[in-house]
């Protein structure tokens, strides 16, 4: 099934990118997928010169170009972002956190942990993809979800319990990994909670909780594909029969 979800997504890998690009990532992709939240990203770039431009920006103008990934916590998440880069300009690591890596993993966790609203998960989000260590698993519901419909795990497994049954079941610790992102991305794109995407997933053959697409109401309907009535010609024939009789009585 991984092969299949990575001939979509891409295989995992640590990303590229400044610890800033990182952080932004890992509180965007908490609210779309991985790709809705790098192009989220992307597109701060492309509208600010940098992180101090950003972090004066307006929230709105923020929201607006996040709105793809983030929806309708579009304004909420502007707002931690931009409480995020005051705290690393009011502690002058602005420039540090823009172009190195110079923390060492230990010192980069502590630093992360104080950040407004950064709690254990984005922190783990975070040094996952700047200093990745053997045991740095996310509870992630994405991920979660798509193993419940999958069945690779029982219909009672959350998000944490599903990190425990990585590190319990997967012996490998890149596999752990592998398997916990890649089906994250699948979760974020195709295997919504509320919405799947049955028709465009990968994953159907495997998956009893597959739902065929149902023909489209137009498809299904000759009165709105001709416009005619779906109405049989032999019951309008009856109609018209006994309106004439009626209008011969009268």
């Amino acid at each position: 099934m991984l092969a299949a979800l990575e001939g979509q997504y891409g295989k995992f890998e640590i990303r590229s990118g400044s610890t800033i690009d990182q952080i932004l990532w890992a509180i965007l992709s908490k609210e779309g997928s991985a790709d809705k939240a790098a192009r989220a990203v992307a597109a701060l770039w492309r509208t600010f010169v940098d992180a101090n431009e950003l972090r004066v920006a307006q929230t709105t103008q923020i929201a607006e170009l996040i709105q793809d990934c983030c929806g309708a916590k579009s304004l909420e998440v502007g707002d931690r972002i931009r409480a995020i880069l005051k705290a690393l300009f009011k502690d002058n690591n602005a420039l540090a956190f823009a172009f190195g890596k110079e923390m060492d993993r230990e010192s980069l966790r502590k630093y992360l942990t104080g950040l407004p609203g950064f709690g254990p998960e984005l922190v783990l989000s975070v040094l996952l993809k700047l200093a990745p260590g053997e045991n740095d698993l996310v509870a992630d519901p994405h991920a979660a979800r798509v193993a419940v419909r999958t069945k690779i795990t029982t219909s009672s497994t959350t998000a944490a319990r599903f990190r425990k049954f990585l590190e319990e079941e997967v012996t490998d610790p890149q596999e752990r990994l592998r398997t916990l992102y890649t089906l994250s991305a699948h979760g974020g794109a195709v295997c919504r909670a509320r919405a799947p995407a049955c028709g465009e997933c990968a994953l159907g053959k495997w998956c009893p909780s597959y739902v065929a697409p149902k023909e489209t109401a137009a498809s299904s309907n000759p009165a709105r594909r001709g416009g005619k009535s779906s109405t049989p010609r032999t019951t309008r024939a009856r109609k018209a029969a006994t309106g004439a009789r009626k209008s011969s009585r009268r």
